[in-house]
């Protein structure tokens, strides 16, 4: 391509590290950009795979889509030689667009969130229904099994998934004991919730999947718009503001700086 090899190596196992130097050092000698260099690795998690793309200069893929990467290389390869000395410079080239929403959705699967994106303003509703008309405490166990056995019928939600929205904000502690503390134990009665008003629900969800990603996916994730969109998509919700974002990835890097120097 332009005169210049794409190169591509594989690798298996736990060890594939070892041979990142060594491949990055071809690249660098070859003076070949990003997508000509394509380092497979076998059985890598694709949230890894991402977060190494960010960190080397070359594209690291899977046994999943590194088709997909290097059809993606020739195919705009071959558009910008299609371009010639005729055409207007300034004439926009379609460019595949990484499957990032593929990335990010493989991560929530994992980490067994945002289950039910298009019921959760169902739930939260069920929930603050549940919780007005409430004439004696309820667990959470036994809420979640409550709003189960409701809108199953209807929408055939499992627990875990109900569990799932309810536990964002039991993570902010939203239910609430006999004396108004945060109740973190499933068995323990909850007396009220810090807010009924369904945007407040919904947007201490959106800031629960945030915080997951900032602290277990990519700290920088949404420094990036076409991830904020990406978010947005898959959630079904409003990602908060960039500024609430700012604060939560530096309340974050606090709490890492504080446990290191426990350490």
């Amino acid at each position: 391509m332009d005169g210049k090899p794409l190169l591509i190596e594989c690798k298996a196992g736990q060890h594939y590290q070892q041979g990142i130097e060594k491949f990055n050092r071809h690249r660098e000698r070859l003076q070949l950009d990003s997508d000509q260099a394509i380092f497979v690795v076998l059985d890598i998690d694709e949230s890894e795979a991402y977060l190494r793309n960010k960190n080397w200069n070359f594209t690291v893929a899977d046994q999943n889509n590194f088709l997909d990467r290097i059809q993606s290389t020739l195919a705009v390869r071959a558009d910008l030689h299609s371009i010639d000395d005729n055409d207007d410079p300034e004439a926009e080239l379609t460019i595949p667009a990484a499957a990032d929403d593929d990335i990010l959705e493989s991560f929530f699967k994992k980490q067994r969130l945002n289950l039910a994106p298009e019921h959760r303003s169902s739930i939260l509703d069920q929930l603050i229904r549940l919780m007005d008309a409430q004439a004696v405490p309820s667990s959470f166990n036994e809420i979640s099994r409550t709003l189960r056995d409701q809108m199953k019928a209807e929408l055939g939600l499992s627990r875990e998934k109900i569990s799932e929205v309810l536990n964002c904000l039991r993570h902010f502690g939203f239910f609430r004991d006999s004396q108004n503390r945060p109740v973190r134990n499933t068995g323990e009665p909850i007396y009220r919730m810090e807010s009924l008003k369904p945007k407040t629900l919904e947007r201490k969800c959106m800031e629960f999947y945030v915080e997951r990603i900032l602290q277990r996916f990519d700290p920088d994730f949404f420094d990036d718009e076409n991830n904020v969109l990406s978010f947005e998509s898959l959630t079904y919700g409003k990602a908060p503001s960039a500024e609430k974002i700012s604060q939560m990835k530096e309340r974050w890097g606090d709490t890492q700086a504080d446990a290191a120097n426990e350490d």
